[in-house]
């Protein structure tokens, strides 16, 4: 595919889509989309960007600058690419945000309409997550959102993930999560703090939120110490390696919108434990090849059940020939190949957005 695909992508973490260190979920689907389609474009727009109200301008200078093909967009901040959708450029916006009832979407929820009425493909992640805001900007809204294109996985796996020949494991069970209320990384150490576990949480190097509740929680949670592990500011081959030591991984998170390390838990054959809200569902239950290789839990879990099934993953997948099973069934599931197939499939279909009229009908003929 040798379309000009303009990225622009908010930096929140400090680290970009070129740093060792994976801040979060859009910036990882953004290095994807920008180290597979070599006519990717980044337009980096940070926190500061956006406080001083610059990021019009930053993307309208790059539109100039690039003259893409096509934009793809991964934060809810869609309508500033309204204007370009009306001149013909075929618009990809793909919503990655958590199942949060929080005050920022709120206008979020009332303007996509506006993005999908002049012409924008809309992708969420999830069938879960769809439902959700689906839901809320229907109820903000008061009328459904007609015209979503569907869904796209947050990530793939590149082939390449491994599986350490270890008798014995470093950690009981791990989590990755940045400092953050919303993530909650230190319930598992909260959790199995009263057991005889031990277990890994794998954050932050910096606290980059400002709000007093987000404060307290990384203030909260410095005075960790063995058996309860703490490793701060990995980059993402430390992160990995760290993460494949341990009997389980835990996702403590129980609104994601996907859950990418879910994923890379299960590509490096640890097998997972997800925890639910009171509904019982998560949209990561859609990542496992296996209903063996997960087992969802609610997030109110007591340390005693938690431990038990911890041991029991332990014990089932103990030798490397079952964790490397693992690893092979979520490689085949979640290819490379199927998720540029998917890429492709959906910049092919947003060319129905190009007026008649437009001189870019001439890039999909």
């Amino acid at each position: 595919m040798n379309k000009k695909i303009l990225l622009p992508y908010i930096s929140r973490s400090g680290h970009n889509i070129h740093s060792k260190t994976v801040g979060g979920g859009i910036e990882k689907f953004v290095k994807n989309i920008y180290e597979v389609f070599p006519y990717s474009i980044p337009v980096e727009i940070t926190s500061e960007d956006r406080s001083k109200g610059n990021t019009q301008k930053i993307f309208n200078y790059a539109f100039r600058k690039h003259k893409p093909d096509i934009i793809i967009v991964n934060d809810i901040d869609t309508c500033f690419t309204v204007p370009m959708i009306k001149l013909g450029i075929p618009t990809i916006a793909i919503v990655h945000e958590p199942l949060a009832r929080d005050i920022r979407y709120v206008a979020w929820w009332k303007d996509i309409h506006k993005f999908i009425g002049a012409g924008g493909h809309l992708y969420f992640v999830s069938e879960n997550q769809k439902n959700f805001h689906n839901k809320n900007i229907e109820r903000i809204s008061n009328k459904p959102l007609i015209g979503i294109k569907g869904t796209i996985n947050s990530s793939f796996s590149d082939g390449s993930e491994f599986v350490p020949k270890k008798k014995h494991f470093l950690y009981d069970a791990v989590t990755i999560g940045r400092t953050d209320l919303t993530k909650n990384p230190f319930l598992l150490h909260k959790k199995l703090q009263p057991t005889n576990l031990s277990s890994c949480v794998i954050t932050s190097g910096n606290n980059f939120q400002h709000s007093d509740n987000q404060k307290k929680y990384w203030n909260d949670n410095l005075h960790w110490e063995k058996p309860q592990y703490t490793f701060r500011g990995l980059n993402h081959k430390d992160t990995m390696k760290t993460m494949s030591e341990a009997a389980c991984y835990v996702s403590t998170c129980s609104v994601e919108s996907w859950g990418i390390t879910v994923l890379e838990a299960l590509l490096h054959g640890v097998p997972v434990i997800i925890l639910s809200d009171k509904s019982g569902e998560h949209s990561s239950k859609i990542i496992p090849a296996d209903p063996d290789h997960f087992k969802i839990l609610h997030k109110n879990v007591s340390s005693e059940e938690l431990a038990e099934t911890i041991d029991m993953f332990k014990s089932r997948y103990r030798a490397y020939e079952d964790r490397l099973a693992i690893s092979d069934a979520t490689k085949n599931k979640h290819s490379k190949e199927k998720w540029i197939d998917k890429i492709k499939e959906m910049v092919y279909h947003s060319k129905f957005n190009i007026p008649k009229h437009s001189s870019l009908t001439r890039f999909f003929t």
